[in-house]
């Protein structure tokens, strides 16, 4: 079961790819499509499914935590895991992806490029909710951002492209804020000043900080001491 969170995460990019390959200028080809996306999110509500129901047996801080070498050069890795809230909020973006998929009837032009868009916003959104390392995070964010931003400029309301816009500005400036928090804690937590720093952190930060100068992102959820079992009873 160790793959089973990288299985969520990247089954519906690896999909979004497959569908490249499929033709859409009939009515029956774009049905294929439809299917075969149909096919790919419930795989990943299958995984997830399954997932919820091992997740009392896991031990360790997170469930079904996967590390990987990545980039150790900044001490960031390829770090993923769930707790008690982030486990039924990826159990959650499973069943609307599924739902999305059914209620998307009424898609008729662009099918093909309106479900990789879907998928990969499916991936994004995973990677979010999983990601056990700040730069893994920030990636997974932007990922997520720019698929919405075209699902909406091309597939949405008599208002889309204003809207759209305007989810791109607000976005940019999330991701300006959060790349800079990103920086911050990087150069406190591994320069002289990191004491400096440990006065301002509230104390479910400072109490998670090792003592030794840490890597450049450690993880998220370490610093922000998500308890594993706190929802449990989910």
């Amino acid at each position: 079961m160790t793959f089973l969170l990288s299985s969520m995460v990247w089954v519906p990019a690896l999909a979004a790819i497959g569908l490249l390959f499929f033709p859409a200028r009939t009515d029956l080809q774009r049905q294929r499509i439809r299917s075969y996306t149909t096919g790919a999110a419930a795989l990943v509500l299958a995984l997830g499914v399954l997932m919820w129901y091992g997740f009392r047996d896991q031990s360790g801080t997170f469930a079904f935590e996967e590390t990987r070498q990545w980039l150790p050069a900044v001490g960031s890795s390829y770090h993923l895991g769930v707790d008690g809230i982030s486990m039924p909020l990826m159990l959650l973006s499973a069943f609307l992806f599924v739902f999305a998929v059914l209620s998307s009837g009424r898609v008729r032009e662009n099918t093909k490029e309106y479900f990789i868009l879907l998928l990969l916003l499916e991936t994004g959104i995973n990677g979010v909710l999983c990601s056990l390392d700040y730069l893994l995070f920030f990636l997974f964010w932007q990922m997520q951002a720019v698929p919405l931003f075209l699902l909406i400029a091309r597939f949405g309301g008599a208002r889309r492209i204003q809207a759209a816009w305007k989810l791109l500005a607000v976005e940019l400036a999330a991701s300006t804020l959060l790349l800079l928090a990103i920086l911050i804690l990087y150069f406190c937590m591994t320069c002289r000043c990191r004491w400096r720093w440990r006065r301002w952190l509230p104390g479910c930060f400072s109490s998670a900080l090792p003592s030794n100068s840490p890597p450049f992102l450690s993880t998220p959820g370490s610093l922000m001491r998500r308890p594993k079992h706190r929802c449990r009873s989910l």
